[in-house]
């Protein structure tokens, strides 16, 4: 399973603004009141940002003064409640960046508030709706294996990981897979049916996810689905060795199949070098030829990439 990986939302500096009555000639008072300072939306510091997220409660306003707020800067009193209070105000107005920012603070249990694992995957759940994906990942795998304080659902992760894979988040929807091969309703760890395992890695390989596309090979390979399909084996492990987030192991089981003078393997090769071309004209391909030692430059056996995530071109 992947180690959920969680990434620490920093306050940066707070942009500058300029009063604009005056020409834009020098920086506006950071202890006017007036929420017209904070036009156009998030362009303001300190006292502005906290005034104009009471006043008008824009997402942009409500973010930076969640920051101000949070750090003491731009002439506020440091208030963690009224900090988290504003970064709320901001995520419901759909800005995925204070929703971020929330399940950061109870993920790591930052200043007073505390770690609260079931606030985190809560404000990772409404990061997600408000558009950003790996927002969706993190939650969806919280409430897969639970934790402190928050019991593990499987309905609530499939419903996440569901709803983002539709949304095309390649990862979302291996995610899905990884949930159907492993865990079962009610938490129980077997496999739900294969069929659901292999459309989610075939959806997350086509979208160019190269370990989904080494899953769904191996799935043909094995005849897991039913009976063998070698021919599709090969052409899911080149998808996933040419992919924009390639794989390690696509690549070796593609080159062991070339290697053997699989046929398969071999015309999938041969339409890689006339795509790829004298002028490199398709990226993708020849990626391809690089990672299993046939691109130019390449040294033969020595061109599979060694790590996961090693990208191509688009």
């Amino acid at each position: 399973m992947s180690v959920l990986a969680f990434s620490v939302w920093a306050c940066g500096p707070l942009p500058r603004t300029f009063d604009h009555a005056q020409g834009g000639g020098g920086p506006s008072s950071t202890t006017t009141s007036s929420a017209k300072m904070a036009n156009p939306d998030g362009i303001c510091e300190g006292k502005v940002c906290v005034d104009a997220c009471d006043q008008a409660g824009r997402a942009e306003d409500c973010m930076q003064a969640g920051k101000a707020l949070w750090s003491g800067e731009g002439g506020v009193s440091q208030d963690e409640t009224k900090a988290l209070a504003a970064f709320d105000k901001s995520c419901g107005a759909k800005n995925p960046d204070a929703c971020m920012r929330i399940a950061t603070v109870y993920r790591q249990g930052e200043g007073k508030s505390g770690k609260n694992i079931s606030k985190a995957a809560s404000a990772l759940d409404r990061a997600c709706k408000a558009g950003e994906a790996s927002a969706c990942v993190d939650a969806g795998v919280l409430y897969r294996d639970g934790a402190e304080g928050l019991t593990a659902s499987f309905d609530r992760a499939e419903a996440i990981f569901q709803d983002s894979c539709k949304s095309k988040s390649k990862d979302a929807c291996l995610r899905l897979g990884e949930l159907y091969e492993v865990y079962a309703p009610g938490g129980t760890r077997k496999p739900v049916d294969a069929k659901r395992v292999h459309t989610a890695y075939m959806t997350s390989c086509d979208l160019g996810h190269g370990e989904a596309c080494k899953r769904a090979g191996d799935m043909f390979e094995q005849g897991t689905l039913g009976s063998k399909d070698h021919a599709r084996a090969v052409d899911t492990w080149a998808k996933g060795c040419a992919s924009s987030v390639s794989f390690q192991d696509s690549c070796t089981a593609f080159k062991a199949a070339l290697d053997k003078g699989d046929r398969a393997a071999s015309q999938t090769s041969a339409g890689w070098k006339k795509a790829c071309g004298a002028d490199k004209a398709d990226k993708k391909a020849c990626a391809g030829l690089e990672r299993i030692g046939a691109g130019s430059g390449s040294s033969a056996g020595g061109g599979t990439r060694n790590s996961v995530g090693a990208k191509a071109a688009d």
